[in-house]
């Protein structure tokens, strides 16, 4: 049967300079996670949601208390805001809000824009979060760790085709390693081995995926203890959203780690 996925073009919301993109098959990531559900307020202290003229369009990972991490291609506005603390996207109150500028932010040399590998950037934010219950640092894993086996995603983007949630969305879903994940992919993907994805099926679950407006945001394991650590950073894949059981795929954090040390202080 002919495949008719179309390529998601980096899963932030579509709106650039203030203003909507027209509406495509091809679009920027913005969404919710596809078949998933409301998290429990403040369950990932480190997400943030990335935020221009008061929408929604990205979200990060806080990994120190002056320092996000995020997706490359969500680096795009000179001045936005990283709103901490917060599970209704909507509502600001008692959230930690720093401004922050394109200035003050770090992309990968080897990412060229757009879907593609290399796909992660750095946000210094001043003055430094205050960590405390509701906004708190996620775990970074050594320079080069495998992950392999269950993982979470939260994000707030499109839970279908069209809605945005207003609150935290979660999902738990399988991890799939660069080979599997490029056999499991349409033909000529731009997958690399620096790529992590994740299954759109589990427990006879099928359509679970990250969506437009989850870009930048976190795939993150538990260990024993219950602490999170990144896996994955959303960075893109295929529309309509959960269907055709393709992956979605993530910038693998462990590859990036040698990186991120070499440009957390400007």
């Amino acid at each position: 049967m002919y495949r008719v996925s179309i390529l998601l073009v980096a899963l932030a919301v579509g709106i650039a300079n203030g203003k909507v993109l027209p509406t495509s098959r091809v679009s920027f990531p913005t969404g919710d996670i596809i078949n998933g559900e409301e998290a429990e307020p403040h369950s990932a202290p480190y997400i943030v949601s990335l935020r221009s003229s008061g929408s929604h369009f990205c979200a990060g990972s806080i990994i120190g208390p002056d320092l996000v991490l995020t997706a490359g291609h969500c680096l795009i506005y000179n001045k936005f805001d990283v709103a901490a603390g917060l599970h209704d996207r909507k509502n600001l109150t008692g959230a930690a809000v720093r401004h922050a500028t394109l200035k003050r932010s770090r992309t990968h040399s080897l990412f060229s824009g757009g879907v593609g590998p290399y796909d992660i950037g750095l946000i210094k934010i001043d003055p430094p979060f205050k960590f405390n219950s509701t906004v708190n640092k996620l775990k970074l894993p050594t320079q080069g760790k495998n992950h392999s086996g269950d993982a979470t995603l939260f994000g707030w983007g499109k839970v279908n085709e069209v809605s945005l949630p207003n609150n935290l969305q979660t999902v738990d879903t399988i991890i799939i390693e660069y080979k599997a994940c490029k056999k499991a992919l349409p033909s000529g993907s731009p997958i690399h081995p620096t790529n992590i994805c994740s299954n759109s099926n589990k427990n006879n679950r099928p359509g679970i995926s990250a969506c437009n407006g989850d870009s930048g945001g976190p795939l993150v394991q538990y260990d024993k203890k219950g602490k999170a650590e990144s896996v994955g950073i959303v960075s893109w894949g295929y529309v309509p959203c959960g269907q055709n059981n393709d992956p979605s795929v993530y910038t693998h954090t462990s590859e990036h780690i040698d990186w991120i040390k070499k440009n957390s202080n400007f």
